[in-house]
């Protein structure tokens, strides 16, 4: 399998690079990231898909829309850092830097589904690396977005075991969450309503 990273536009580019220089000076964001400078760090922006519960409940595995760019900050083949760019992909309002995570849960998940993914690249076919969040259910997933036309791969890091999956897999497991979490809406609020 070949992974193709999407390509962030200059204004993008410049929006995280300003914002991730306005966050912390260089001297505290070297000492937080090892002691280098972040030009030593290895920067890849991947395109970041969302869906609502909403859309999800309405389209399904169509309810992804790009919302912007998170970029992998990286030392010595591992994830250290994120940072958001918002980002509509239209030109409709310019990039906005969002702000810049360390530590948490997801980001050593996120570098071990990276490193998962390169485990499995015995398969043919070219795939783009995406991130899709689905807020309302707290999932996190890296997306392998098959250009080819054939299935996209998915591994949810915000579940353990990290296992690819095939789309239809991830897509109605995700389904299924989607409506016990409606079900779980619905009684909480019958509850209140007594």
């Amino acid at each position: 399998m070949a992974l193709r990273f999407a390509t962030a536009g200059t204004d993008v580019e410049a929006a995280f690079r300003e914002g991730l220089g306005r966050s912390q000076s260089r001297r505290e964001r070297a000492g937080a990231l090892g002691g280098a400078a972040p030009d030593q760090f290895f920067k890849t922006p991947l395109p970041v898909y969302a869906c609502s519960l909403d859309a999800l409940l309405q389209e399904g595995s169509g309810c992804a829309r790009q919302s912007g760019w998170r970029y992998l900050l990286a030392r010595d083949r591992s994830v250290v850092e994120t940072a958001d760019v918002v980002d509509d992909g239209k030109g409709g309002a310019p990039p906005v830097f969002r702000g810049a995570t360390r530590g948490g849960t997801v980001i050593p998940k996120l570098d071990q589904a990276l490193h998962a993914i390169e485990g499995y690249a015995s398969g043919a076919g070219q795939f783009e690396l995406r991130i899709l969040q689905i807020p309302a259910l707290y999932i996190v997933a890296l997306w392998l977005s098959d250009e080819g036309g054939g299935e996209d791969l998915f591994v949810d890091v915000t579940n353990l075991p990290l296992r690819v999956q095939k789309s239809g897999d991830f897509w109605g497991a995700t389904l299924v969450s989607a409506q016990q979490a409606l079900v779980t809406e619905s009684a909480l609020k019958l509850d209140s309503d007594k």
